[in-house]
């Protein structure tokens, strides 16, 4: 079929244009001549239908709270164009004192053959401003972003790093594709997403500094040993808090080995002995109800093998199922073990089709649907893209979840709870409710042809055991303790440590869940330093304060029944008495009672109601009931 004449003279016409406006910005940047503005010169071609990409300064990476923990700084540079200088000897008069510059070495710059010599680079605010009031022919700003992070070596594997405008590694280097997925998204509710827009992310750093603090002190007594410390959400995947040591500082990160900038979460690492036995004993449990309808207590049921029902669990686990995008390029993962092999123990037990090797991730996320109810959950670390314009917040969790049907059950809740009661045989428990689980493996590891063996450390804790709401997984690989010096502290007894962080990091989580739906990006200065590295938002403060004020000056507890954990926090900020909290959901149950003084009391316990016992299916029993 024949083109249409009339359409043919528009493409022609529509390239002649483009060709044009291309000469013309070409000549003005080659000689010098402001013939067109470069922005105008794209929105012409923008508007004759010609696609052009866009370019602007990358977004800010946030944690959840909206503190910063990547930012891109303005660097202005002066230069001059040879050609529009009117009189060298008034510019060198008005601009030297301006770039604190000798007049004699500025005149020598400006007497130089080129068209255009870069005059200072890397000027202050208040010289661009400065510069900006003379107007001096000739005398232009240049602008360039460079990429920085404040917090240094925290949540640096996470984050990742950038060159050249380039995310290498982490949520940079998952950055640069979800801003080609917003440009090309199609979507009619109004968010415009793509470059330069900011990304919120699901960690939480005031229960990551607590994670940090024990990682400190194992790098102190174990030198050469690596650490990572790791909190995930179990109802949803979101990953609250990740530490690893040594870690490293993106700014400089060229100066660091590739052992060193490799993330620990994403490594597979060799399956202790005692969880591989509780993924062994979660697939017999699920093939005694795949069999016959019904469940059989786990020690019964644990003598019974499918291989079948082995491998589909495994794969609703998500085990085979790679790493989102989310947590940076997985190219480099594709060798299973990692140059990591399991020293050989002739009395080790058969454990069939259970994964040999599985890294922190994969086993949290494994973890997490076998305890929490059943749901299948796939991790993540971004929360939202938030728009650059208007600060709106676009969620991608429910985007991933409709497109991997992740969010539904996949194991039976009845299942799962007879999983947690082999959890809780398997553990030592605490007055959460919650589990922990500790093994050590021996391994070999290959580096330059050389094998070299270390113990392999891996504590699990689930909180609470059964519907598990958080999940922690604690890894310390090799490094021998030092010898202490006299008055040195007592060596930290990691499991302990880690059943005293629990409490608090569930307080802070459920704490948090609130603050972050409230918390909003500061409003930052215009120009061409958009981003003030400030202090610390106090997001909390506000929430836990300024409410019930006659009632926070009472010195007698208050009544707490019926009213949720955030509201209940608030009361009870600056009362002079340990908070204690059991289950989640609304307070049920409190200790001491209502009216009782302060100076009665050394714990408030709070009892709530668990989340399940809310659901709209069990508020309609109860009804009918």
């Amino acid at each position: 079929m024949a083109a249409n004449p009339g359409l043919r003279r528009k493409q022609k016409k529509k390239r002649r244009l483009v060709v044009t406006l291309a000469v013309m910005a070409l000549i003005g940047s080659v000689f010098g001549l402001r013939t067109m503005d470069v922005s105008l010169f794209m929105k012409k071609l923008r508007g004759i239908g010609v696609p052009v990409a866009e370019t602007s300064v990358r977004g800010t990476i946030y944690d959840r709270n909206y503190r910063e923990l990547a930012v891109s700084l303005a660097r202005v540079s002066v230069f001059a164009r040879m050609r529009e200088l009117e009189s060298i000897d008034k510019t060198v008069e008005e601009l030297a004192p301006v770039l604190g510059m000798d007049s004699d070495e500025l005149r020598e710059k400006l007497r130089t053959d080129t068209m255009r010599t870069w005059l200072a680079r890397d000027i202050s605010e208040q010289q661009e401003e400065a510069i900006q009031a003379l107007a001096l022919p000739g005398i232009n700003l240049h602008v360039e972003h460079s990429r920085y992070y404040p917090l240094k070596d925290v949540t640096a594997h996470l984050v990742g790093y950038v060159e050249d405008d380039i995310g290498f590694s982490g949520v940079e280097y998952y950055y640069d594709r979800l801003v080609q997925k917003m440009l090309a998204r199609d979507s009619d509710d109004g968010f415009r997403g793509g470059v330069g827009q900011h990304l919120l992310l699901t960690v939480d750093l005031k229960i990551q500094e607590l994670f940090e603090t024990i990682a400190v002190q194992v790098v102190r007594e174990r030198p050469e040993a690596k650490i990572g410390l790791y909190m995930m959400d179990a109802e949803t995947g979101a990953i609250v808090a990740a530490v690893q040591e040594p870690s490293f500082n993106p700014n400089k990160h060229r100066v660091y080995s590739q052992h060193q900038l490799e993330s620990m979460l994403t490594r597979p690492m060799v399956v202790p002995d005692t969880f591989k036995a509780l993924l062994k004993e979660s697939a017999a449990i699920q093939a005694s109800f795949e069999s016959y309808g019904r469940l059989k207590p786990w020690s019964i049921s644990k003598d019974s093998t499918s291989l079948g029902a082995e491998l589909r669990l495994w794969e609703k686990l998500g085990f085979s199922a790679g790493y989102p995008e989310d947590f940076g390029n997985s190219s480099e993962r594709l060798n299973r073990s990692g140059g990591i092999f399991k020293v050989a123990n002739p009395d080790e037990r058969n454990f069939g089709t259970v994964p040999e090797f599985l890294s922190p991730l994969e086993l949290m996320s494994g973890v997490s649907t076998l305890l929490n109810g059943g749901i299948a959950v796939q991790p993540y670390l971004v929360e939202a893209i938030v728009s650059a314009e208007d600060g709106r917040e676009l969620s991608l969790r429910n985007q991933q979840q409709e497109s991997t049907g992740k969010g539904r059950n996949t194991i039976e809740p009845k299942v799962s709870d007879e999983i947690a009661g082999a959890v809780t045989a398997l553990s030592k428990t605490n007055e959460l409710g919650g589990a922990l689980l500790s093994d050590v493996k021996r391994v070999s590891i290959n580096r330059n042809s050389t094998f070299e063996y270390l113990d392999n450390e891996l504590y699990l804790a689930a909180v609470p055991a059964k519907r598990a709401s958080l999940v922690v997984l604690v890894t310390v690989q090799g490094g021998d303790n030092v010898v202490e010096a006299q008055g040195e502290a007592e060596k930290l007894d990691l499991e302990q440590a880690i059943s005293e962080l629990l409490p608090r990091v569930a307080v802070l989580q459920q704490v948090g869940k609130s603050v972050a739906d409230m918390a909003e990006r500061g409003v930052d200065a215009g120009g061409n330093y958009p981003v003030q590295l400030r202090k610390e938002r106090e997001v909390v403060r506000p929430i836990l304060g300024g409410e019930e004020v006659e009632q926070r000056a009472q010195s007698v507890m208050p009544e707490l029944t019926g009213f949720s954990l955030r509201k209940s926090l608030r009361l009870l900020q600056g009362k002079d008495c340990v908070i204690r909290v059991h289950g989640t959901g609304q307070v049920v149950a409190q200790d001491p009672a209502a009216g009782t003084p302060f100076s009665e009391a050394e714990e408030c316990v709070l009892k709530l109601q668990r989340q399940e016992d809310v659901r709209l299916e069990t508020l309609e029993q109860k009804l009918s009931e």
